[in-house]
């Protein structure tokens, strides 16, 4: 129902945009890490729905209900040879599983992306332990094997129908790969040449056999080097002469710094690299733990969703930027399921947005940028009412799905608020909601800011509208108002937010500065600004 309200009219052109058939420079790839769905699955876990039913097939529910089109998977040399702590933790996934879960994402038309850990267990900057039945290889040898394994797994995925169309070579590789204990294979900045000549060969003879099995495959070189703006440089630098087309990142707040350093990193990265397109195929944060270690955004739902809600924010920033991926939805404590009901978290809600990147011919909806629970999914989280006398219904009225609740006392409801404080930018929005009460009605308003609406009773669902003006940046209170109401019972549900000035990224005029990134609406590249709408540095401006 969520997905049919808000998001079916401006996502059905992304998504036809991306066809998943193979990777496309320009579009745009929303999606999880995914590995351990299987080992989920045969566990007997259970995911639910909005309604709080059981999920049939989670890949095609994230597909049509959260409009993933992408999803990333792992690959091990052989995890049977990994210490048991490691495989318990999801060091599991050998070519048969990869075939196997490869083709259910192929089958049902999304993106498949193969992140090759070129180890037998978990491949990282702590660790790129060399696979054990190579271990004894000189690095000659090593070449030829990298290049003969990246080969004939991909022929094999090729034949059993799971084709990647997204390729990483290699996982978190900035300090090196397939180092194992050799200090001398260490790759920092002041390593000798051979050390990264070595490396470079290594994702040479990978990318070679990618090119020759899988030659419409987006090739990835991933690091997690953002908190490190000046190694990150010098690392892709020394990448020159690989054949890849995108930089993946990682990016997790616990170990990567604040959102601002993701940004300085994605700038530097698009003036530097400019060649490239960029892809943040690892982040999450943690919906529960023993206090607050992460920082602004709390171990909670709502600071998974904040968190969420800023990286979505930062990326949208950045024109090269073009996809996200959330590591293990589906699995431990960064999942976006509650570990206790199953049902989903609103950080999944929030994913979606990073599909209005860039959007054309619609009102951006951010509902999901700004609101909390605005669905009321997930009981009444995320919004305060004054007087307490509001109540959660889970899926009691189909119409309205879950929603909020005045219910009848057969006498008029006391005066209060259902509201919440999101932090706006300056700009024109629009407010809607559903709201349901007595026929012929009074008092009951839709509210944000100083703006009012007050909405008319018909004893039926309504949708009800408000525009209002956000002057100055900062906290801007939204919700329903009930005062001097003649209405006994009132039913409140699907919020939805729109930003009604231009696209919601700038419609500015054009004024030039230096190291400018200009694209025009199709994203090609443009030496200096054209007649019309043109992405000047991630917003929109229009040049007449």
């Amino acid at each position: 129902m969520m997905k049919k309200i808000f998001f079916t009219l401006l996502l059905q052109t992304l998504v036809a945009m991306v066809g998943m058939a193979q990777w496309q420079r320009n579009a745009l790839y929303l999606g999880g890490d995914l590995s351990m769905l299987p080992y989920c699955e045969q566990g007997g876990r259970v995911y639910l729905d909005d309604n709080g039913q059981p999920v049939d097939d989670l890949l095609r529910w994230l597909k049509e209900e959260r409009n993933f089109n992408s999803i990333r998977v792992r690959l091990f040399v052989d995890p049977s040879h990994a210490p048991a702590e490691q495989r318990e933790w999801g060091a599991i996934q050998d070519l048969e599983y990869v075939k196997a879960l490869g083709k259910r994402i192929k089958d049902l038309g999304m993106s498949f992306m193969l992140d090759f850990h070129y180890s037998d267990t978990w491949a990282d900057p702590s660790q790129q332990i060399i696979p054990l039945d190579w271990k004894s290889q000189t690095n000659e040898e090593l070449y030829e094997t990298i290049y003969n394994y990246t080969k004939q797994s991909l022929q094999e995925l090729t034949a059993a129908g799971a084709k990647p169309d997204l390729i990483q070579i290699g996982n978190e590789i900035s300090l090196g790969m397939l180092r194992g204990d050799n200090w001398e294979y260490y790759c920092v900045m002041d390593s000798p040449e051979s050390t990264w000549v070595r490396l470079v060969k290594l994702l040479q003879q990978a990318s070679k056999a990618c090119r020759e099995v899988c030659p419409e495959a987006g090739i990835i070189i991933h690091t997690e080097k953002v908190n490190d703006i000046d190694y990150l440089q010098f690392f892709y630098e020394k990448m020159r002469d690989v054949d890849y087309d995108i930089i993946g990142t990682s990016y997790y707040r616990e170990w990567h710094g604040d959102i601002a350093g993701l940004d300085r990193a994605l700038t530097m990265l698009e003036q530097k690299f400019s060649d490239k397109v960029i892809m943040d195929v690892e982040t999450n944060s943690r919906q529960w733990a023993d206090g607050n270690e992460n920082y602004e955004f709390t171990y909670s739902e709502l600071g998974q969703n904040d968190f969420t809600r800023a990286v979505i924010e930062t990326l949208w920033q950045h024109p090269h930027v073009t996809g996200l991926y959330w590591w293990q939805p589906e699995f431990s404590i960064v999942s976006l399921w509650d570990q206790d009901t199953g049902r989903p978290l609103m950080a999944l809600n929030t994913l979606m947005i990073f599909l209005n990147k860039n959007a054309e011919g619609h009102i951006p909806d951010v509902t999901f940028l700004y609101l909390n629970n605005p669905l009321f999914s997930y009981n009444l989280s995320g919004w305060t009412n004054t007087v307490g006398t509001a109540f959660w219904r889970e899926n009691t009225w189909e119409i309205l799905s879950n929603y909020c609740d005045f219910e009848w006392t057969g006498e008029p409801i006391v005066d209060q608020e259902v509201v919440q404080f999101p932090e706006l930018p300056v700009g024109k929005y629009r407010l809607s909601a559903s709201c349901a009460f007595d026929g012929d009605g009074r008092g009951l308003y839709l509210l944000a800011g100083d703006s009012n609406h007050e909405m008319s009773g018909t004893g039926a669902p309504a949708t009800y509208s408000l525009n209002f003006n956000v002057a100055a940046a900062g906290p801007v209170k939204v919700g329903f108002k009930v005062q001097n109401t003649t209405a006994t019972w009132a039913n409140l549900d699907n919020f939805r937010l729109e930003r009604m000035d231009a696209t919601a990224i700038s419609g500015i005029s054009y004024k030039p500065q230096v190291a400018q990134h200009i694209y025009n609406l199709t994203g090609q590249r443009l030496s200096k600004p054209q007649m019309g709408i043109n992405i000047i540095d991630g917003k929109k401006v229009v040049v007449k």
